[in-house]
């Protein structure tokens, strides 16, 4: 049977990246020529476009919709790696080096810690270098515990822990590197489970609703406005001699239906401006329906899309 063309691939999506819509150089340049190793990527309501850096130091960039450089906050990071912004523009950092979650206003100022910096958890308890926190419509705060161990927390808005799931495995409920999560209106909890190559659906005690399998190696995940998910997919690490973005898919933004059912793949594998090169670890739409897309582990890789008209 032939594989399916890009055609086919993007008839259902309500998403599509396009090598041709991609803004040239955004970001670059404005106050910033070398951004080291991009984390994530988010927007709050207004517009404005954080950038999460990694390495060589934890810094949070910050840029108006045109790329113009606003500035970056002045927080001794030591490892950030999750970003998650919410509708009341909250912004959730975790530190996989200091072990915790950090919550911060716009501004950067700092209104919460869940967690002891520095402070490695119990095994199954938090923290050990969490990769992403996301609160919920209750205000119950859900964290992927996910590079030293293999567990999802839920704490209240207060960060009192009210229960943890998961465990090293392949079995359901069981993670091998819970690496991102979102949470729906009705505070349903998707786990990106890594190296399992799938997502896991649950309800918000940690009872398992789904499973969506048949990914590579996938690392984020984004609901959009329709409702539907988009999760980059990437690939292992291997002894592969190719370069990394032939191993990857050839689409590797991924969208599915709130059921799990696959309606499109968009985005381009590959080299040049507007395809991905490298491993798309972050992706977020802003509200005017931009698309940014951050990669891994290669320097500099950051690239914002237009939405392409449909």
């Amino acid at each position: 049977m032939a594989a399916p063309t890009r055609e086919e691939l993007t008839m259902g999506n309500t998403c599509t990246v396009d090598p041709a819509s991609v803004v040239p150089g955004w970001g670059f340049g404005t106050g910033i020529d070398d951004f080291g190793l991009i984390s994530a990527v988010a927007t709050d309501s207004t517009g404005t476009v954080y950038v999460l850096g990694r390495f060589p130091q934890g810094v949070m960039h910050r840029f108006d919709p045109e790329g113009h450089w606003l500035g970056d906050w002045e927080f001794p990071f030591s490892s950030p790696h999750g970003l998650w912004i919410g509708p009341d523009d909250r912004i959730f950092v975790t530190d996989t080096g200091e072990h915790v979650v950090y919550v911060f206003d716009r501004d950067g100022a700092l209104s919460q810690t869940i967690g002891t910096p520095g402070q490695v958890g119990r095994p199954g308890e938090p923290f050990n270098e969490p990769t992403r926190a996301v609160q919920g419509p209750s205000g119950d705060i859900y964290v992927s515990d996910g590079y030293g161990q293999h567990w999802v927390h839920r704490f209240s808005a207060e960060g009192e822990l009210i229960k943890s799931w998961g465990g090293e495995g392949s079995q359901p409920g069981m993670f091998q590197t819970p690496h991102a999560l979102w949470v729906d209106a009705a505070e349903r909890v998707y786990v990106v489970d890594r190296a399992n190559g799938r997502v896991q659906v649950f309800d918000n005690t940690g009872a398992i609703l789904a499973i969506w399998g048949g990914f590579c190696f996938p690392h984020d995940i984004f609901q959009t406005a329709h409702g539907t998910f988009i999760v980059t997919d990437c690939a292992t690490r291997d002894d592969d001699a190719r370069p990394y973005h032939e191993q990857m898919p050839p689409h590797p933004l991924i969208e599915l239906d709130a059921d799990g059912n696959r309606i499109g793949a968009t985005g381009t594998s590959g080299l040049g401006a507007g395809a991905f090169a490298d491993c798309p670890h972050s992706l977020w739409i802003a509200p005017s329906g931009d698309i940014y897309v951050s990669e891994v582990v290669s320097h500099n890789r950051l690239q914002k899309f237009r939405p392409a008209a449909r």
